[in-house]
């Protein structure tokens, strides 16, 4: 299990010489890793008026959802290298705070305050007692009507009956992957925090077969959201980011720095 400080010392180590696009490089930019991958499932929530993001690295994704922001974008990361980045990238923004973590809270964000909580890829290493942390800290700064996008692991799943052998190809996953967490035990953290998970997309990230990734949806029992839960098997997404990638190249994606309304 990963714990923050693990996370702390390794991404304070961690070489970030491609200022953040190794992320998104399978879909052959930021650009088009929002357009084909992120917006689809977020858009329903944007604009808004406040929104969170948890692991901001050095901005590439809260560039565009900047454009979205009417009021504030909160942005975190456990890293103090990726907030002075961003710091810096934002200086001119009257819009932006840009505050150091403690790796499983919302510190900074008040009670009942935001719109939306976005987290892409950062919170798949997170052992279950921060996700839990995380879940409560949704809870507490959740608007009536606001959400939480949270991309986690999943790999759980497969460690679920103790009497299966487990595939051997889930073991480098797992190696960076609590075993502990996958989408069923994010939709009981969300029940103990009033909230519900309304979609779950557990997803293939580069092994078909192993849907090792989920993105869940959450919102409050109440919200205008609501809806029966959803579950989602998706073992084609390492597909869709292939794919992107090739629009991309064949330059049917727009990849330059416009990070206007899209």
């Amino acid at each position: 299990m990963s714990s923050v400080s693990y996370h702390e010392d390794n991404y304070e180590k961690y070489d970030w010489a491609m200022a953040d696009e190794e992320w998104s490089a399978p879909w052959g930019g930021t650009r088009s890793m929002w357009l084909t991958s992120i917006f689809p499932r977020i858009g329903q929530f944007l604009p808004a008026d406040r929104i969170v993001e948890i692991g901001c690295g050095y901005g590439k994704i809260a560039k565009v959802l900047h454009a979205f922001t009417a009021s504030e974008l909160v942005l975190l990361d456990i890293t103090d290298d990726c907030i002075e980045k961003c710091a810096l990238a934002f200086e001119e923004s009257s819009k932006t705070r840009c505050l150091k973590t403690d790796g499983r809270s919302l510190q900074g964000v008040a009670n009942n305050s935001v719109d939306l909580v976005f987290s892409f890829y950062s919170l798949v290493g997170t052992n279950a007692d921060t996700m839990q942390a995380y879940l409560q800290e949704c809870g507490r700064v959740l608007r009536d009507d606001g959400a939480a996008f949270l991309h986690h692991s999943n790999v759980g799943m497969y460690y679920q009956d103790k009497n299966t052998q487990v595939d051997k190809r889930i073991y480098s996953l797992a190696a960076n992957r609590d075993i502990l967490v996958d989408a069923a035990t994010v939709q009981a953290m969300a029940d103990d925090n009033n909230l519900i998970c309304i979609k779950q997309e557990c997803i293939s990230w580069d092994i078909e077969e192993v849907l090792g990734d989920c993105f869940s949806t959450l919102v409050r029992p109440d919200s205008k959201w609501a809806q029966d839960p959803e579950l989602i098997h998706n073992p084609d997404f390492h597909n869709e980011r292939k794919h992107a990638s090739k629009r991309t190249f064949e330059r049917r994606i727009r990849t330059d720095e416009t990070w206007g309304i899209l």
